[in-house]
C-alpha cells in the first residue's frame, strides 16, 4: 500500500470545510489503498458547534501551534491590541523568510520528522494557509518525494481580494510571485472549486490540474431521519455564511414582492449560522425590515444538527453571483439530501451547470424570477406537492466518491 503524508491546517475536533476535507482522505484513502498519515494544528475548540468527534489514531498528529507571544502582547493596556495586530502583520509576510515569525512551523517540524523516519510516497498540501504549500515544497526538494498542492479556494484568484485595495496590493506586489514560485515544483494542483482551477492559467500553465470535488458526509446524510417538512409553513433555509459577493439580495427582493402580493405569510426563511452577521442583517434592513417578521436567524450549531433542519425544510436556498463565479462547498450538502434547490442568481457557471446537472432545483436570473419561482413553489405547497427530488447517481457527489477519485490521480504519480 502507497503511504501518504498530508499537511492540513484545520482538522476535526474542529468542524469546518476545511477540516472535513483533509478528514475525509483519513476516512476512505485506505479504502483505495494509500495510507494516509495527518499532521494538522491542534484547534483549541470551545464552542459546541465547532466540534467534530473522530476516533483517536495513532497516525493523526495534532500538533500545537499558539503564538503565545502574541497573546502575551495583546494584554498590554492601551496599545496592546494594536501591537497583537502589528505582530500578526508581520508575521503574515515575513513567516515566508524565516521560520522565526512561523507560528505554524511546528507542522513543518513534525512532517519532516516523519519523513526522515518512515517511507512516504506522496505529499500532500491543502490550503490555505498558504504556507503549507511552502513546506511541502522544501520536504518535496529534501526528500525526493512528489507533493500535491491542494486549493480549497483561490490564492492570489480569490473573489474575496476584489472586496480590499489592501489585499489587492499585496497581493500583486508580493504574495503572486510567492504563489508561482512555491508551486513550480508541484507535480499535481489540486481543486474542489472548479471555477478557481479555470483561473489558474494566470498563474502557471505547466501543471496537471484536478478536481476533487467536496462532497456530500455519506455518513451523515444516510443517518438522517426520514424528512418531515412541516405542513403548515412554507420553510425555505440557507445553511452557513452569506460573502459580500453572494445576491442575497435578489432573494430578498423576490420574496418582499410575493409576501405583498400574495398576502400568504405562513413563509419563513431560516439562516442558520448568520445571526451574528452585521453585515447580512443591515443587507436585510436594506431591502426591508419588515421582512425580519419572516426571517429566522440563528447562530452557528452542530452541523448534524443543521443537517437535520436542512432535511425537515421545503426548500434549500443556494446563493450565487452573477459577476464573481465561486462554487459555495454547501451544494453538495443540498444535493445529498436531495431537497429542491432555490438557487439566487445564476451564475452561468458551475452552480447552473451542478444543479441542471442533477435536475435538483431551480435556477433565479434576477428578482422577477425569484418571484414567480416562489409563487410556483407556493402553487406546490397547497398542493401538499413533495419537495423531494431524486437524483441518479447522487453518490458521485459524496466525500467518499471524491476522495477514489483523488487517489486514483494519486495513483498516477507515484
Amino acid at each position: 500500500m502507497k503511504k501518504a503524508l498530508i499537511i492540513a491546517h484545520d482538522f476535526p475536533p474542529l468542524n469546518s470545510i476545511g477540516a472535513q476535507r483533509p478528514y475525509s482522505w483519513y476516512k476512505y484513502f485506505q479504502e483505495n489503498n494509500i495510507y494516509p498519515v495527518i499532521i494538522a494544528r491542534n484547534s483549541k475548540v470551545t464552542n459546541e458547534e465547532d466540534i467534530h468527534d473522530i476516533s483517536k489514531s495513532d497516525e493523526i498528529y495534532l500538533i500545537d501551534c499558539e503564538n503565545h507571544l502574541r497573546e502575551q502582547v495583546g494584554k498590554i493596556p492601551l496599545i496592546g491590541r494594536f501591537l497583537r495586530k502589528t505582530l500578526t502583520f508581520l508575521e503574515y509576510l515575513l513567516k515566508w523568510k524565516t521560520l522565526k515569525f512561523d507560528f505554524t512551523k511546528h507542522l513543518y517540524i513534525s512532517a519532516r520528522n516523519h519523513l526522515k523516519n518512515n517511507q512516504f510516497d506522496v505529499i500532500i498540501a491543502t490550503g490555505e494557509p498558504w504556507i503549507l504549500f511552502k513546506y511541502a515544497r522544501n520536504l518535496s526538494d529534501e526528500f525526493n518525494i512528489p507533493w500535491i498542492a491542494d486549493y480549497r479556494d483561490g490564492w492570489n484568484t480569490n473573489v474575496k481580494l476584489e472586496y480590499s485595495y489592501f489585499s489587492r496590493f499585496l497581493s500583486k506586489f508580493y504574495f503572486l510571485n510567492l504563489e508561482k514560485k512555491t508551486i513550480n515544483s508541484a507535480t499535481l494542483l489540486s481543486f474542489s472549486d472548479p471555477c478557481e482551477a479555470i483561473k489558474m492559467n494566470k498563474i502557471t500553465t505547466m501543471k496537471k490540474i484536478i478536481i476533487p470535488l467536496n462532497g456530500y458526509d455519506n455518513e451523515l446524510i444516510s443517518g438522517l431521519s426520514e424528512s418531515h417538512a412541516p405542513n403548515d409553513i412554507l420553510t425555505i433555509s440557507y445553511a452557513g455564511t452569506i460573502y459580500d459577493f453572494q445576491d442575497l439580495e435578489s432573494f430578498l427582493i423576490g420574496l418582499d414582492n410575493f409576501i405583498k402580493k400574495s398576502g400568504f405569510t405562513k413563509v419563513r426563511v431560516n439562516l442558520f449560522g448568520s445571526k451574528n452577521n452585521q453585515t447580512t442583517i443591515n443587507r436585510i434592513k436594506e431591502v426591508n425590515k419588515d421582512l425580519f417578521e419572516y426571517i429566522h436567524l440563528t447562530a452557528k450549531i452542530p452541523q448534524e444538527e443543521v443537517l437535520n433542519h436542512l432535511n425537515n425544510s421545503h426548500v434549500l436556498l443556494l446563493l450565487s453571483s452573477n459577476k464573481h463565479v465561486a462554487l459555495p462547498a454547501k451544494i453538495f450538502e443540498y444535493i445529498g439530501l436531495e431537497r429542491l434547490i432555490l438557487v439566487s442568481t445564476n451564475d452561468h457557471s458551475d452552480v447552473e451547470r451542478f444543479v441542471n446537472e442533477t435536475n435538483s432545483g431551480i435556477i433565479c436570473i434576477d428578482s422577477d424570477d425569484v418571484y414567480n419561482s416562489l409563487v410556483t413553489i407556493y402553487d406546490k405547497f397547497k398542493n401538499d406537492s413533495n419537495f423531494k427530488v431524486s437524483i441518479p447517481e447522487k453518490e458521485n457527489y459524496s466525500r467518499k466518491h471524491q476522495a477514489k477519485v483523488f487517489c486514483d490521480e494519486i495513483k498516477k504519480i507515484i
